[in-house]
């Protein structure tokens, strides 16, 4: 009514009879979609339920979607992109929409109303915005999000919210004579969200991926509260026979991968011949130099402690390495070393941070990124990265990120789990905005830096201005291979890397003096030739995982510049079922089905904050992967739609 009002051409088609209303609207009711192709429609508006957007999509004629702008309205959004990408004709245009008001809220007007839209693919820009100023001219609040931030938005708030209603309508809730009005705001709350069909928060959970993670977190949430109900004034009892566990670690998520993993190391027992693309290690040994230097070590009767902060010749080892290949001059006092590289990042965090500082995180996050900060007190925020921006960290989204609570940002480069490598331009903008930011310290995990393809690796504190405020992380486990030898460091400031030892001398002290003596060798002796021939090797496998994903069906893969893992969005096969009867539903159950039904073993996006994706090692055996990429090609074709 409202587009007609403004002088637009509107048809209508349905399945059910709707003549008499589009008369009363001065809309042109069309029977039959197939005459709908006879007009000159440029815009279409698919307004159907979530459970049925695919069969609808799929039953319109061909000719009508051909050249035309495609608009849903769904209250799912990746879905709803993920469909139109699969089933629309390349030549059609796809704009995501979501009014976030219904007949009630929008009766008297839509100024103010929130409008989401993600252009996905779009040619014409002109019919485009066209297309949105129907929202716009009414006074919508237009709000551009990417369909998967969107989805992880409308979980914690519209899923949220009906979640709350349809549980609170399982008390049987009744007016009171001395119902406070927060009480009566609750009773509205079950009216609302229970007058909409079950269907549609049925559609809510199943079709989007972060649904079933707040799920999970509201059960947790209760089960906290009500804990605390119960201990309240006395501490905690523990179970019988039992140690008590502190509410910080008890309130760390449990591993996402711990299932899968549990999983194949029982089917392995059983004599399956399962094949594991779950490792994050290289599949070959460190130089033959490191090792001798090791056996050298013990022979020479190197085994007493180091100094706390490691040996001078290490450290001194590591400065010549960073000034000689990045630039970046150290001494060695900037230098600790640790027991790998993720006990620096933590003892950076716990250094650094206070409890309530907020942590910029960006999402797809290799999973301490996360717990340890939650671990120090100090708060994770998520920042998303897209797969079709090749998980490149924006200018613009780090800015509207920062608060004056941030005080650190977790870069890591090339990325675990994505692969992804920001090139020189991209880390120049981040360091753009930073400027304008002076609270900001980053934590700049490069331990992947020697695996790098297309793009060289630029080291985050080369920049301008970002030297003074940048604590690098690296190691000895991936470019050297040397993953058993526990061995990592951070460089930075000098007050920094001081609180950082300090920190340390209250927990390992000194890392083992044999890794330090063969760390020595491994920065002579890993560089150069032996990571030239790595980083070719990890590249032939890259290009076959790659085109191999690729080619099939459903799955779609960024090219990873870097590291040695790829992370391919499979959510496409999210609600599908197997001749097994095996309906994955997010990416644990979907690896769990892959295990279970084809021995093969991956990692599940959802524990990299990425439920839409799986993360695949490719550093094993050239035959390995072969075999591997044949049984997840096999295991997802088996899933029928």
């Amino acid at each position: 009514r409202r587009w007609v009002g403004r002088g637009h051409a509107v048809f209508a088609h349905s399945r059910g009879d709707y003549a008499k209303t589009a008369a009363g609207m001065g809309v042109a009711w069309v029977p039959d979609a197939a005459a709908l192709s006879e007009l000159s429609v440029d815009v279409l508006f698919v307004a159907t339920s979530i459970l049925s957007f695919e069969k609808v999509l799929r039953a319109l004629p061909a000719p009508l979607l051909e050249k035309a702008l495609v608009v849903d309205v769904l209250s799912v959004k990746a879905h709803a992109k993920q469909t139109m990408l699969a089933v629309l004709p390349p030549t059609a245009d796809v704009l995501c929409t979501h009014p976030m008001f219904g007949p009630d809220s929008g009766r008297h007007g839509w100024q103010g109303l929130p409008c989401v839209y993600d252009q996905v693919r779009v040619a014409d820009y002109h019919r485009a915005a066209r297309a949105l100023a129907l929202f716009e001219d009414e006074g919508c609040q237009m709000v551009k999000l990417s369909c998967e931030r969107h989805d992880a938005l409308a979980a914690a708030s519209q899923f949220v919210t009906h979640l709350t209603g349809r549980l609170l309508s399982k008390l049987q809730l009744q007016p009171s004579p001395i119902a406070t009005q927060g009480f009566k705001a609750l009773l509205q709350l079950v009216d609302n969200t229970c007058r909409d069909s079950f269907d549609l928060f049925y559609a809510l959970y199943s079709h989007n991926a972060n649904s079933n993670d707040m799920m999970d977190q509201f059960g947790a949430a209760f089960s906290e509260l009500r804990r605390e109900i119960l201990d309240f004034g006395a501490a905690p009892p523990a179970p019988a026979g039992e140690i008590a566990i502190s509410r910080t670690v008890a309130a760390m998520p449990a591993s996402a991968t711990v299932a899968i993993s549990d999983l194949a190391i029982e089917l392995k027992r059983q004599g399956k011949p399962v094949i594991s693309l779950s490792v994050g290690e290289p599949d070959f040994s460190p130089p033959p130099e490191v090792m001798e230097a090791a056996h050298e070590a013990l022979r020479e009767g190197k085994v007493k402690y180091t100094a706390l902060a490691g040996s001078h010749e290490l450290r001194s080892a590591v400065c010549d390495d960073l000034l000689r290949r990045k630039g970046l001059k150290y001494e060695p006092s900037q230098v600790v070393c640790c027991c790998g590289a993720k006990q620096g990042i933590l003892q950076a965090v716990l250094a650094l941070c206070n409890p309530g500082d907020e942590i910029i995180v960006p999402t797809p996050y290799w999973p301490s990124h996360l717990g340890i900060p939650q671990l120090c007190g100090a708060t994770a925020v998520l920042l998303e990265t897209r797969a079709e921006e090749e998980y490149v960290l924006q200018p613009a989204a780090l800015e509207a990120a920062i608060t004056p609570k941030t005080r650190m940002l977790i870069l890591c480069n090339p990325s675990n789990p994505t692969g992804a490598l920001l090139p020189r331009a991209a880390l120049e903008g981040v360091a753009a905005v930073l400027r304008r930011h002076p609270q900001v310290v980053v934590l700049a995990d490069e331990i992947y830096e020697l695996i790098a393809y297309d793009e060289p690796h630029v080291a985050f504190a080369t920049l301008d201005g970002m030297y003074e405020r940048t604590l690098t992380v690296n190691g000895f486990s991936k470019g050297a291979a040397m993953t058993g030898f526990r061995l990592g460091y951070v460089c930075g400031p000098h007050g920094a890397i001081k609180a950082m030892a300090k920190v340390q001398g209250n927990n390992t002290s000194c890392p083992s003096s044999i890794a330090q003596h063969a760390g020595v060798a491994a920065v002579t002796h890993a560089h150069g030739a032996f990571a030239e021939a790595a980083t070719a090797n990890f590249r032939r496998k890259r290009d076959y995982v790659v085109g191999r994903l690729r080619g099939m069906a459903g799955v779609s893969c960024p090219v990873p510049q870097g590291a040695f893992y790829v992370f391919p969005t499979v959510s496409a096969f999210y609600g599908r079922t197997a001749p097994s009867g095996a309906a994955p539903h997010d990416s644990t159950s979907l690896c769990d089905y892959l295990l279970r039904e084809e021995h093969l073993a991956l990692v599940p996006g959802a524990g990299f904050g990425a439920p839409g994706c799986v993360r695949i090692s490719y550093a094993t055996s050239m035959e390995a992967l072969q075999e591997a990429m044949d049984r997840m090609e096999r295991g997802l074709a088996k899933l029928c739609k």
